[in-house]
């Protein structure tokens, strides 16, 4: 008992060196896996409070002498989207921290070949002896898990519903749960296919629209993305738009005017490409229109999709009707749709009617 109260004495005096490991610790994580691109949903971290210090010692009598022989003080979760990221996030660990290998365990490979369930990638850790960082708390272990989002599913119900073992737990509960694992470990294989399988297409579009010969995809999300980044036709564009305006090129996705892209009959890079070509003229005018009233500071995609449109609609053959049903699909401010619609109708008095 009275070693009890010395390690939890031992716990006070250090929780404030804790908190700090944790924020270093946090930080250091987060920096390193968004600069290695691994897809991380979220990272997750406690500091054990002191009753669960406390609860600890006493299901595990005489084992802790000292506050840092319970490594999990510290805990760490990184919540990978994919399985094979799991792996990622690993190799970023081992160059990341000072990693205590005999204390350090891969539990994924604990089940038998003939058994499903998930279970994580554990590591005790402690921050490397650097002059920034004063040596005892370099000296505190801390623990970090790696799971997938599927592994981090399992593991929150399984958790939840109570089960931890076969014991006590009817046959068929426990096939039912190996039937599940079984699944989840299937999709978590059939979900990393799709991401490369989106990868390879969206490498392949890349490839085509280099080549000039990407007339026929269809446009959507990736085709059109590709499209505002690689296509030589709409760089030109952008150039001279940049070169008219002064602003600075920023990226953005074009995912909004997909939606204006169809209800102008645009559905190939083909006919995205021919109506560039053939409105690039206008847009530049509008662009200048537009610079009579405000300064543009940034030109993104978006920017000349914008134009583009407004170009359609101005020298195509639209009624205002037709002007106002397009506006409606993408636009459910009625106020702005009509100020948008009565600006249409200005710039073909402007343009077409002198």
């Amino acid at each position: 008992m009275e070693k009890d109260n010395l390690v939890l004495e031992e716990y006070e005096r250090l929780k404030p060196l804790y908190r700090i490991l944790e924020r270093v610790v946090n930080q250091q994580l987060t920096e390193a896996t968004a600069k290695a691109g691994v897809g991380v949903m979220q990272i997750a971290h406690r500091l054990k409070e002191r009753d669960s210090v406390s609860e600890k010692m006493r299901r595990k009598a005489n084992k802790y002498t000292s506050i840092t022989d319970m490594t999990d003080i510290i805990g760490f979760r990184i919540i990978c989207y994919f399985s094979d990221q799991v792996n990622e996030a690993a190799k970023i660990i081992e160059e990341l921290f000072n990693v205590d290998r005999e204390n350090s365990i891969d539990k994924r490979k604990m089940l038998s070949p003939n058994t499903f369930g998930y279970l994580s990638l554990h590591y005790t850790c402690r921050l490397f002896p650097d002059a920034s960082y004063d040596e005892e708390l370099c000296n505190l272990p801390f623990e970090i898990q790696i799971r997938s989002v599927l592994q981090h599913t399992w593991a929150e119900i399984e958790h939840d519903l109570g089960y931890k073992s076969e014991f006590g737990v009817p046959y068929h509960i426990r096939r039912e749960f190996s039937r599940i694992a079984g699944l989840l470990e299937i999709a978590d294989e059939a979900f990393i296919n799709i991401r490369n399988n989106i990868v390879n297409y969206v490498d392949d579009v890349r490839e085509r629209i280099h080549h000039d010969k990407a007339d026929e995809l269809l446009v959507d999300i990736n085709t059109l993305r590709e499209f505002t980044k690689h296509s030589a036709v709409w760089q030109e564009l952008m150039d001279r738009i940049i070169s008219l305006s002064g602003a600075e090129r920023i990226e953005a996705s074009p995912e909004d005017f997909l939606k204006q892209l169809k209800q102008l009959g645009i559905t190939t890079l083909g006919d995205l490409k021919s109506v560039v070509l053939r409105e690039r003229e206008h847009v530049l005018l509008l662009v200048g229109d537009a610079l009579e009233y405000f300064e543009m500071d940034e030109i993104s995609s978006n920017t000349v999709l914008y134009y583009l449109c407004q170009a359609c609609l101005v020298w195509g053959d639209y009624t205002e009707e037709q002007a106002e049903a397009f506006y409606k699909a993408s636009e459910k401010n009625e106020a702005r749709r009509r100020s948008r619609v009565k600006k249409i109708r200005k710039l073909k008095d402007k343009y077409l009617n002198q």
